[in-house]
């Protein structure tokens, strides 16, 4: 009995650590919208979904390398790498079959290079070294101007969130289910099969889908000063997510979570431009919900490294008894 009511315990903690900063970010939603009404009309949820697409792509891959040995941080560079050299290719006359072909090969050719460097150090500092590395040759052949994708994907702007259901959603639950993804962690961590390098591969394809997708919207591509940043706070912020709550032990769950992270995240900016707020408290509202977290990840290791200590001595049978009769 004693066992029992410890593990509910050991579940509700882990449970309610991860729900903390999405029930935040859900309350902070439901305000922003109630002060403008426009929020709920037919048009702005196309506009949600619209822009929910890159994101929810970009979580697909969060979802896969966090079941797999760790975040993948170098996707924010391969999205806007994918950007660029589609758009480049198509200002330069070259087929938009073709400019994708090679798009999506490199970005792949880049997951390789994760996967194999994640079997040789800690992943997460393998795809740093990617990401930053790659990050600087873009600046170098790219930063020359901006660069137009002439309407070539005009065609496919207004199917955006069916286009990341169908290309990302779905492979991505089906692979999760059908390979080794979906045995628990515990029972696959010392796993040093070469398997893992593929859900990196899988990563960085989704990135550059993700960089298709906001081609297609924006129909532009240039590199700022904050190139790439957006993706590297939704990373964190949507692996903390997982991390806090131990949804990542889960086969299903783990995707709507971060799918339901990801619109809440869209959801929130939006009503924030409705609302004509300044960008400076989305700034301080993201800042405030990656304090939460963060704050939720460390109570939660305190707890079960040291609170069980404590609570089962009180659990354990006989102890109590020992005790009063010294």
């Amino acid at each position: 009995m004693e066992r029992l009511e410890k593990k509910r315990l050991n579940v509700f903690v882990d449970a309610i650590v991860g729900v903390i900063p999405v029930a935040i970010m859900f309350v902070i939603v439901l305000l922003l919208s109630l002060g403008n009404l426009n929020f709920y009309l037919p048009q702005n949820a196309g506009n949600i979904a619209r822009q929910s697409a890159v994101p929810i792509a970009m979580a697909m891959s969060v979802c896969v390398t966090v079941r797999a040995k760790g975040p993948d941080f170098s996707i924010g560079t391969v999205t806007l790498l994918s950007m660029l050299m589609i758009a480049y290719f198509l200002s330069r006359g070259v087929a938009l079959p073709l400019a994708l072909l090679v798009a999506f090969a490199a970005a792949g050719g880049i997951g390789l290079l994760n996967g194999w460097l994640g079997t040789k150090i800690p992943v997460v500092f393998a795809t740093m070294i990617t990401g930053f590395g790659f990050y600087f040759i873009v600046r170098y052949f790219f930063a020359t101007g901006e660069y137009s994708a002439g309407g070539a994907l005009d065609g496919i702007r207004e199917h955006l969130f069916f286009l990341v259901l169908i290309c990302a959603v779905i492979p991505v639950f089906l692979f999760i289910f059908r390979s080794r993804l979906g045995l628990p962690f515990a029972q696959r961590k010392n796993d040093k099969s070469c398997f893992y390098i593929l859900p990196y591969v899988i990563s960085s394809l989704l990135g550059c889908l993700a960089g298709v997708i906001l081609l297609a919207r924006v129909n532009v591509a240039l590199i700022t000063s904050t190139s790439g940043m957006d993706a590297e706070w939704q990373v964190v912020f949507l692996a903390l997510c997982l991390y806090a709550s131990k949804l990542w032990d889960n086969k299903w769950l783990p995707v709507f979570a971060v799918m339901l992270v990801s619109w809440l995240n869209v959801a929130f900016e939006n009503a924030m431009t409705l609302m004509r707020l300044i960008v400076e408290a989305g700034f301080y509202v993201n800042g405030l919900l990656l304090a939460v977290l963060v704050v939720a990840v460390v109570l939660r290791w305190v707890y079960h490294q040291y609170g069980w200590g404590m609570l089962s001595n009180r659990l354990e049978p006989g102890v109590g008894r020992e005790r009063c009769m010294r």
